[in-house]
């Protein structure tokens, strides 16, 4: 579109397209202040938005104090001696001190082979390992030792591992590390790897390999119906002895053990009968006969005492059953223990003789029979008919103490002593180590702060969007400096919204009120452990803050009120009034439903977001709808202002026409 000139007016041109812009300018004003009102819905849809997802953390928050995740129902155990003995509580356990005292801790094998040269070879083939009932078997192609130490990790990881060492700068070491602990996981070679442990000295065969006892050899000379052998297993009557022989004397050396699985049986009938006891007695008078005639002597007139029935025997419990044999002399072993079922008993037979031809069984109880179903004589060090030349370590068990009972297991995780409370042994304890299970008061305390954390974020959000009161910013002194002109953005934004004061005022009032935590409780109150729009210490200056509705805490009465009172503490975020097992009263349960009405699916959050997206959207199609409009009465002004300035030139056509005729015009003008 161009400038348009108007005859008989000198230099006078009018800009037609900036005077469509001006028009078109002035026609647009609605448009932006529908954008403008659009805006803002989005601002207020936003700050909704906002408080919809503080209003669920706060919720999630509440609903912990009392819920199945409470904090309230976490352990925590601590160990007076942690170099010995930590300890790990779940929820199940309970509070409770125990005394334990840490023996001897268990081990896994690690076996080292004699110094090897640097260039030893391993030959092809396939090598085994076995620890416990654990075996892994793999091909070699053949290498030198770390080629072979890499095969095993890779293939057998599980359950062992292998490394090179060099010992010196000509010769290496190549040793057997098991990754499980107790002597129910020995290690032992298979397959190649027997022949290579042996050629590279990691094993040997034992002269201390033991032997097994032969349960059918037992006898019982004086009373052989007491003695029982069936399927291998030899039973032994109360009040009876046996013998169980050696094949031949065995030589005991240190460490050997004696090993039995047996336990004791109630006999339910009582003790065995006694033989009928010793007295006078009148023999056989004899007869006479006379060819098919016999004649019986005459009865004797002597009187004999009357029979009585023997006394009933006294119980008797003895636990002193085994006899070691060893050079024609009887050594008493250590006790058995008491035990209805079989248990495995092992008795550091080394240290009470050096040759052994048998064992004595002597049951002297009246009302117990003993069952034996193994017994073996074996070094712990030895596998099986091999023993380890170089032992870094040896295979052992854990053993403790738990409240004057020994315990053993196979590990040193142990979580089948104290219910809920697994036991970490490092080493042994050098006395007793008190394991104590107690609330975790920490991760309590950490709760109940993060809950009022969460309150005052809330009710500085409302307050900050429904008062245009620009002290209400300056007095947060934590926000950053974009927090801080972002808030000054929304102050006053929902002034006036009585869904947002209505809100402040019932977490203020949940904060405030008393709750039921059981008769025999005076704790009630928020502001009872340090909780309140007060609570800070005495002696503090006017804090306009306290007005606004945050609360504060007094960690000091928190601590106090968690170390003395803590299940009334628990109570007063959520309890159960009426005995139903479901949580019925406390702050937690008040704010936590209160929240809900908002924060659920149709809840007034969801509602108002959903009223302000309505308002978009009709604002949307009021602005393009509008628009539409604006672009129509656009194209009219442009064809108006095009109309009149194709007149304008044919103006200034018939002027210069005119001209042409009058060669005198221009000299006139």
């Amino acid at each position: 579109m161009s400038n348009i000139n108007i005859p008989g007016v000198s230099n006078n041109q009018m800009d037609t397209r900036r005077m469509v812009d001006e028009l078109m300018e002035v026609e647009r004003r609605p448009v932006e202040r529908l954008e403008n009102t659009r805006d803002e819905y989005q601002a207020e849809r936003r700050a909704w938005q906002d408080i919809g997802r503080q209003l669920n953390t706060f919720r999630t928050s509440a609903t912990k104090l009392y819920g199945f995740e409470s904090p309230f129902a976490e352990r925590i155990a601590s160990s007076s001696d942690p170099s010995s003995l930590t300890a790990e509580a779940s929820r199940a356990a309970q509070e409770d001190i125990n005394n334990i005292e840490v023996l001897q801790i268990a081990r896994a094998d690690a076996f080292a082979s004699q110094q090897l040269p640097s260039d030893y070879h391993v030959e092809a083939g396939r090598y085994g390992f076995q620890v416990g009932e654990q075996q892994q078997a793999f091909e070699f192609r053949g290498g030198n030792l770390s080629d072979f130490a890499a095969a095993v990790n890779r293939h057998a990881g599980s359950l062992l591992r292998a490394r090179v060492v060099r010992d010196t700068a000509q010769t290496q070491v190549l040793a057997f590390e098991s990754r499980h602990e107790g002597l129910e996981n020995r290690l032992s070679f298979t397959h190649q790897s027997e022949q290579m442990a042996l050629d590279m000295g990691v094993i040997a065969p034992s002269e201390r390999a033991g032997f097994a006892f032969e349960l059918t050899r037992a006898s019982a000379p004086r009373n052989p119906d007491a003695l029982q052998i069936s399927d291998g297993q030899l039973f032994l009557e109360a009040q009876s002895e046996a013998d169980l022989p050696t094949s031949s004397p065995m030589n005991i050396y240190a460490g050997m053990m004696l090993e039995l699985e047996v336990r004791f049986s109630e006999r339910p009938d009582g003790p065995p009968a006694p033989p009928p006891p010793p007295g006078p007695s009148i023999p056989d008078l004899g007869s006479v006969s006379l060819e098919d005639v016999t004649v019986l002597n005459a009865p004797s007139k002597a009187l004999l005492p009357e029979g009585t029935e023997p006394e009933e025997q006294p119980r008797v419990n003895s636990n002193e059953v085994v006899f070691a044999l060893s050079e024609g002399s009887r050594v008493p072993l250590p006790e058995l223990p008491d035990s209805e079922e079989f248990s495995t008993v092992r008795i550091p037979v080394s240290e009470y003789v050096q040759s052994l031809e048998g064992l004595e069984l002597v049951n002297r109880n009246t009302h117990r029979d003993i069952e034996i179903r193994s017994a073996r004589v074996f070094d712990p060090e030895a596998i099986g008919e091999y023993e380890p030349v170089n032992p870094l370590r040896t295979a052992q068990d854990a053993k403790l103490r738990v409240e004057g009972i020994d315990v053993t297991r196979s590990s040193n995780t142990i979580d089948d002593i104290i219910p809920g409370t697994t036991l970490n042994l490092h080493r042994p304890s050098s006395g007793v180590v008190e394991i104590a299970v107690e609330p975790d008061r920490e991760s309590a305390k950490d709760a109940v702060i993060e809950f009022v954390a969460y309150y005052n974020q809330i009710v500085r959000d409302i307050n900050i969007l429904t008062r245009a009161e620009p002290e209400i910013i300056d007095q947060i002194e934590y926000f950053s400096d974009d927090e801080r002109e972002q808030a000054r953005e929304q102050l006053g934004m929902l002034q006036g919204d009585s869904t947002l004061n209505q809100l402040r005022t019932r977490l203020q009032t949940i904060a405030m009120n008393a709750y039921d935590t059981g008769a025999d409780s005076e704790l009630r109150l928020l502001a009872q452990i340090g909780i309140s729009s007060n609570a800070g210490e005495p002696g503090r200056g006017f804090d306009p803050g306290r007005l606004r509705g945050y609360l504060e805490i007094n960690e000091n009465v928190l601590d106090t009120a968690l170390e003395n009172n803590f299940e009334e503490v628990r109570r007063l975020f959520g309890s159960d009034t009426d005995g139903d097992r479901v949580i019925d009263t406390g702050v937690g349960y008040a704010a936590g439903e209160y929240i809900r009405g908002f924060t659920e699916t149709g809840g007034v959050v969801a509602t108002r977001t959903n009223s302000i997206d309505t308002r978009i959207t009709n604002t949307d199609r009021q602005i393009e709808d509008y628009g539409e409009r604006l672009d129509r009465r656009e194209s009219e002004l442009r064809r108006e202002f095009s109309r009149m300035e194709g007149a304008l030139e044919e103006l200034e056509q018939s002027r210069s026409q005119v001209e042409g005729m009058n060669p005198n015009s221009g000299s006139e003008r």
